[in-house]
């Protein structure tokens, strides 16, 4: 084959640098057809491709399948993957807050399913006359106008509630200290909780003792008094016991027996 001669070395430079140019200009196209292409199938994906043709849901003992699907913002024809599982989760969650969990099975054959978890009322908070219950994970489930029975009562927590949300804490010290007092709901079978003061934390245990635990200084060292002071006491007794003064110096509580008339 016959090399080009260049009279010069500029020429021969420039001629190679109209090669390199070109070369890429070349491979320039070419990424950027790829990408047009790319953005072709993902439009085409989430717009004509993989359309749902049936929805089921499975799991749920409070509501109707038909119901979830009634209020479900995604519907059949809409792209299966054009939408976001969490913000499935929540729109449903918000509009029946009685449903814990969604999780959703996508099929590549049009099938959504969607298997239900329900939640249940564990927590009771009083607010302005009203009782808000809440589920294990303080999502507000419903409200109602009296107590509801065999539920934790909450009482004096700065907070907002709106039933198919969150709890909206508006004090962080108050929010701790019910986590910490929730923690030994179990063992101290604890049926209220005030913490209207801070400085005058109280309790109902086991539906037999107004506790009185005074400020949220040395809570599981107070709780674990307590314990012990219930087991001490014995089944048929209530009454009123103060934690109010008990302190690592002075580790000790007072119980004063309800009398009957």
């Amino acid at each position: 084959m016959k090399q080009t001669e260049y009279p010069d070395n500029f020429s021969r430079r420039r001629a190679e640098r109209q090669r390199k140019m070109r070369k890429k200009r070349i491979i320039t196209t070419f990424i950027a057809i790829i990408i047009l292409l790319l953005v072709i199938g993902i439009t085409l994906c989430f717009t004509v491709f993989f359309p749902i043709e049936k929805i089921s849901v499975a799991g749920s003992k409070i509501y109707l399948a038909e119901e979830i699907i009634g209020i479900c913002p995604i519907k059949t024809g809409d792209n299966m993957f054009a939408f976001s599982s969490e913000k499935l989760e929540s729109e449903i969650r918000n509009k029946l807050p009685y449903i814990l969990e969604v999780k959703v099975q996508r099929s590549l054959k049009g099938n959504l399913n969607l298997k239900v978890r329900d939640g249940k009322e564990k927590l009771c908070f009083e607010n302005d006359k009203t009782f808000y219950t809440v589920g294990e994970d303080g999502f507000v489930i419903n409200s109602y106008a009296e107590l509801p029975n065999n539920l934790i009562l909450i009482k004096g927590m700065d907070a907002k509630f709106k039933v198919g949300n969150y709890i909206s804490y508006e004090n962080e010290k108050k929010q701790k200290i019910l986590e910490k007092l929730l923690s030994f709901a179990q063992q101290s079978k604890i049926n209220e909780i005030d913490i209207t003061e801070e400085y005058s934390i109280s309790i109902v245990s086991d539906n037999r003792f107004d506790v009185s635990l005074g400020t949220s200084n040395n809570l599981e060292e107070k709780m674990a008094h307590l314990n012990s002071m219930v087991a001490k006491i014995g089944e048929e007794k209530s009454g009123k016991i103060n934690l109010s003064h008990w302190s690592t110096d002075k580790a000790e509580g007072t119980f004063v027996e309800n009398k009957e008339k």
